[in-house]
């Protein structure tokens, strides 16, 4: 199955992903040995989390949003409604100030990773993905099974603790 993502582009869900079932008390993955678990975790899943121009959309966001809050041009219920209605509404204000903020946000702006002269720096929150296999009739812990499950938990647990430094080229 392909999914498609205005800033992320086009990715391919295998088998692996549409097996994703929900079994009590965990989350397990069906009739899949331990070679689906290194599925879920990659390079890409784990860069998915600390794309620079997802951190930067995301800081603009905030940005917006904390900003429409504080001139009460939102209230915490518009919350409730959809992306659309949300955003419809910070742009008919006319707050030239937060609807140019919004307009920072869009797929054409270029960033790019620089520790040295950066405008955001973001340290995720710890993503470590190592589901349960079921294996034997007991569910044991993907990296017990697989050393590249391992260490790409690690380089997950680096990435996420030194943060993510990006710098603004084009807005």
């Amino acid at each position: 199955m392909l999914i498609y993502d205005k800033i992320y582009g086009e990715f391919d869900i295998t088998g692996v992903v549409e097996e994703l079932i929900l079994s009590e008390p965990v989350q397990r993955l069906k009739e899949i040995h331990q070679g689906g678990a290194s599925y879920l975790i990659n390079k890409e899943v784990i860069d998915f989390f600390m794309n620079p121009l997802g951190i930067y959309g995301g800081d603009r966001l905030a940005k917006v949003l904390k900003q429409a809050l504080n001139k009460k041009i939102i209230t915490k219920d518009d919350f409730l409604t959809t992306d659309d209605q949300l955003l419809h509404k910070i742009k008919a204000s006319n707050d030239q100030e937060v609807v140019s903020l919004l307009g920072q946000i869009h797929p054409d702006a270029e960033v790019e990773v620089n520790e040295q002269e950066y405008d955001i720096h973001q340290k995720n929150k710890i993503r470590l993905i190592n589901p349960s296999i079921w294996i034997n009739n007991k569910f044991v812990s993907a990296s017990d099974l697989s050393n590249y499950v391992k260490e790409m938990n690690e380089v997950a647990l680096f990435k996420a603790e030194i943060g993510m430094y990006v710098k603004l080229v084009k807005s």
